[in-house]
């Protein structure tokens, strides 16, 4: 679970974000330091104040561990995902290569929509199209957030931003030495370097 909080004392802002663990203990080591640095006459000081002039410090506010999607996807109508007759179709790539988990499918389109349609910004959408029209294949509840774990918990994808996904060398080891074991080879086009040459 993801915590997220952001603090504007003055416009001296600070802003983490990560796990409840890593988000609570920043926040008592940047009061710890703020408290030391009043002093003890500052402190005494305070003290004194009214309890209508007082400033309170500002709470801890607990942060939805999923993020708001600013729009709902959409499917892409001109994505050719069946190969034209000439590469290898999106359903036919998931046959061979029979992903277990929605962070497997995740991998397999990201690659699929960027080496194999060519497309160079892969976006949460080309990735909600490979779900929509492949056959038998249920679209996660929370796609955007299933993404973000891909990255998260496995470390296959690059999700900095989802208008512009891309797989790590994790992910493309995972996918070519891991996934591939058993499938029948074919010629992808990450791999064409591994083709040995013959003359035409």
């Amino acid at each position: 679970m993801r915590f997220r909080i952001k603090i504007d004392l003055e416009a001296g802002i600070l802003e983490v974000e990560g796990t409840e663990e890593l988000v609570r203990e920043v926040f008592s080591e940047f009061w710890a330091k703020r408290s030391e640095s009043k002093g003890p006459e500052e402190g005494r000081s305070s003290n004194k104040r009214s309890a209508t002039t007082r400033r309170e410090e500002p709470p801890m506010k607990k942060v939805s561990t999923t993020r708001s999607p600013s729009r709902r996807m959409e499917a892409i109508k001109n994505l050719d995902l069946v190969g034209g007759g000439k590469k290898e179709s999106l359903s036919d790539m998931v046959e061979r290569l029979k992903p277990k988990s929605n962070f497997e499918r995740n991998l397999i389109f990201v690659h699929y929509v960027s080496e194999v349609c060519g497309i160079e910004s892969v976006t949460s959408d080309h990735v909600y199209t490979c779900y929509y029209v492949t056959a038998g294949m249920k679209i996660p509840a929370h796609l955007r957030q299933s993404l973000w774990d891909t990255s998260a918990r496995r470390g296959w994808l690059d999700t900095a931003s989802l208008e512009d996904i891309s797989i790590t060398t994790p992910g493309i080891n995972y996918l070519e030495h891991d996934m591939s074991a058993g499938a029948t080879p074919i010629s992808l086009p990450t791999l064409w370097w591994k083709t040995p040459w013959r003359p035409s």
